[in-house]
């Protein structure tokens, strides 16, 4: 179609929380669990800037640099989330209890009663720095991240400008 910007977003879900609030006429691509193929396809194809829209649940992946997200393949989720949690100061037994979570929006839970929310800002950070990684820094990518099925995370820098400077103002 010509686009030089796309909107990945992860499966059906993803799909929706981007048309109803990220506001961005750019081309939006469901994907699958194939992180790394597409964005290897977005710089063949000559796209600049990608703004990947995800679940927690596929994004600690990526942000831990797991390119190919299904849980058969790399799972490493709620470890993830533990170390990101321990770097912003929680302690081992709030550590414990993100490890013995049943999902992520679980440990989402734990992580906002303590107070640590402020992590899902550094995990968009690296999830989007584990991608221009990934593709030698061949495309601006920024990451928007949701748990449940709407609930706004947080976005990185990148994401921010691209949705106009203000990503925690996402429509509502």
């Amino acid at each position: 179609s010509g686009a030089r910007h796309a909107l990945f977003a992860y499966a059906n879900y993803g799909e929706r929380f981007a048309a109803s609030r990220c506001g961005l006429d750019w081309a939006t691509i469901t994907m699958g669990n194939f992180v790394g193929f597409m964005l290897e396809a977005a710089v063949e194809q000559g796209f600049g800037r990608i703004l990947l829209v995800g679940h927690i649940g596929k994004l600690i992946k990526v942000a831990a640099g797991i390119f190919h997200t299904h849980s058969r393949v790399a799972d490493a989720r709620l470890e993830t989330l533990v170390a990101y949690a321990a770097l912003g100061g929680a302690d081992r037994a709030t550590c414990q209890e993100i490890m013995a979570s049943a999902t992520t929006d679980a440990a989402c839970a734990i992580i906002e009663e303590r107070g640590l929310a402020g992590i899902y800002q550094e995990i968009c950070a690296a999830a989007s720095l584990r991608c221009r990684q990934h593709v030698a820094d061949a495309l601006e990518i920024g990451t928007v991240l949701y748990r449940g099925s709407d609930v706004f995370l947080a976005a990185d820098s990148a994401a921010g400008a691209m949705l106009g400077g203000n990503p925690g103002g996402l429509a509502t």
